[in-house]
């Protein structure tokens, strides 16, 4: 049910006109149909420039919205970006574990638990996967690039070459073994939120917890600058750390319980 909660604010009428123009954008021109595993159904794509919906757009979506504004909306569209019981695979591996910080907001907004029961063994069997295919046991992290960055200018050199031909980030191969502050916050978010999951439908929430120790330690060990007193960016292939600062990064480290 489409809910639309109305935005009051007397003394700022332009307040009212952005919200305004954010609902239509969502529900109007980024709301459509989609064929998927459950049949066609309403889904909110990544943008006007794209058909489908993207996980790490799905999710924020989502999060930042829909799950109030339209339930069943916020459930279709993250259900959309799932393939086989996992989050769908796709050549951008790095943030899509985010997809589980969405779902668990979703299930706060809602109270849906039929929905928590399917994300609970969603989010399990996609960090399963992850895990297996892209943690680096040597420190403690994943490996890959920080969240939304598929652009290589996101990056100093390395990972990025002075010579720059394209600017996908994978097509940069020391792009592929770094490992981002941001990306690993939303791991270890997810971590803690599966773990509230498993609580929530009376599972053991014990392992996840402490998968989420564990990474957020590896965290504050490997990416923490002992002499700024903040967080790098990400750890080079060979560990070294690079001390730039990643805006995302701070903030997925407070909102992942990292920090």
């Amino acid at each position: 049910m489409t809910v639309n909660p109305r935005l009051r604010a007397a003394s700022r009428p332009d307040l009212e006109l952005l919200y305004d123009a954010a609902l239509r954008n969502l529900l109007d021109v980024n709301t459509v149909w989609l064929d998927t595993e459950e049949g066609r159904v309403r889904g909110i794509r990544a943008g006007s420039g794209y058909h489908d919906p993207w996980t790490r757009d799905a999710t924020l979506n989502v999060w930042g919205a829909a799950s109030v504004v339209d339930p069943e909306l916020a459930r279709s569209t993250l259900f959309a970006v799932c393939r086989d019981g996992v989050i769908a695979q796709d050549d951008q591996w790095w943030d899509q574990i985010v997809w589980v910080l969405g779902a668990w907001q979703h299930y706060l907004a809602t109270g849906d638990r039929e929905f928590l029961g399917r994300a609970y063994g969603i989010g399990q069997a996609s960090m399963e996967l992850l895990h297996r295919e892209r943690f680096r046991p040597a420190y403690g992290l994943y490996a890959g690039p920080s969240f939304l960055q598929d652009g290589i200018s996101g990056y100093p050199a390395p990972p990025a070459t002075s010579a720059e031909e394209t600017s996908f980030v994978l097509d940069y191969p020391a792009a592929h073994e770094i490992m981002c502050l941001s990306t690993n916050a939303i791991y270890a978010g997810a971590y803690r939120d599966l773990a509230a999951m498993a609580a929530e439908l009376g599972e053991d929430p014990e392992p996840l917890a402490a998968s989420h120790e564990t990474l957020r330690t590896a965290i504050g060990s490997r990416l923490w600058d002992g002499e700024r007193r903040t967080y790098g960016y990400f750890l080079h292939p060979g560990g070294e750390l690079d001390r730039h600062q990643e805006a995302a990064g701070l903030a997925f480290a407070v909102l992942g319980g990292v920090t």
